[in-house]
């Protein structure tokens, strides 16, 4: 597990990945980034880019990331253009939300309707209607929940194993229940069992379950059982 080393092995999951809000807008090529080492000034740009910098790698594949250390006595970010144009944001003596903020506002799409079209766009491609995996029915390309990867097939072209069909119950359970009515129809609708006193039951849908576990019991002795219809 190699991706698991090193400090804060989670900002190499898929998962953090796609949890990034930070969409910079399209005219934006290329990202300079400058920190101090060790020096309090620029602690909360180096956390930024600890922490989202792999986020705005993975959102935004376009652009280039460049860091550099130490070029200036300023932590700053300074983004260019596609006509050449260069705008910087200074980060000196901010925090990590600070700089978050700035750099979102200043940056990023601020619309959350648009992001979350452009994150759908990055995962679905540009046909967002048919590719999405909740859409089936008439109007999408998947007619039926049953053609989607891993869903049951559909009993109109495939035949169901009976366990899925809802009538077919296990053979050893059919064999018990049909061992207890020949049983029954042996004995008759009066049944000795063991007990000194008389067990009134009436039919109903627990009847055959009740007389089984009364006809195998070994604790009663000289007991009549008698059925009322």
């Amino acid at each position: 597990m190699g991706l698991m080393r090193g400090r804060a092995p989670i900002r190499r999951t898929m998962e953090y990945l796609k949890q990034g809000k930070l969409f910079l807008k399209p005219n934006l090529k290329i990202m300079l980034s400058n920190v101090i080492p060790n020096h309090p000034a620029s602690s909360g740009l180096q956390e930024f880019i600890f922490w989202h910098l792999p986020q705005l790698q993975y959102k935004n594949q376009e652009v280039q990331f460049l860091t550099f250390r130490c070029i200036s006595p300023t932590p700053y970010i300074q983004f260019i253009n596609m006509h050449g144009e260069s705008i910087a944001m200074d980060c000196y003596g901010q925090n990590k939300e600070d700089v978050y903020e700035k750099f979102f506002k200043t940056f990023c799409y601020t619309d959350l309707d648009l992001i979350t079209k452009i994150r759908d766009q990055q995962m679905y491609g540009s046909d967002l209607k048919n590719n999405r995996p909740e859409n089936f029915g008439p109007k999408f390309r998947r007619n039926c929940i049953c053609l989607v990867d891993g869903q049951v097939p559909c009993p109109a072209f495939e035949t169901l194993p009976k366990e899925l069909r809802g009538k077919y119950t296990p053979l050893n359970t059919r064999n018990k229940w049909r061992k207890i009515e020949e049983a029954l129809l042996q004995k008759g609708q009066e049944t000795e069992v063991p007990s000194d006193d008389d067990i009134l039951v009436t039919t109903g849908p627990n009847f055959t379950r009740l007389l089984w576990m009364v006809l195998t019991s070994p604790n009663l002795n000289g007991c009549r059982l008698k059925a009322v219809h």
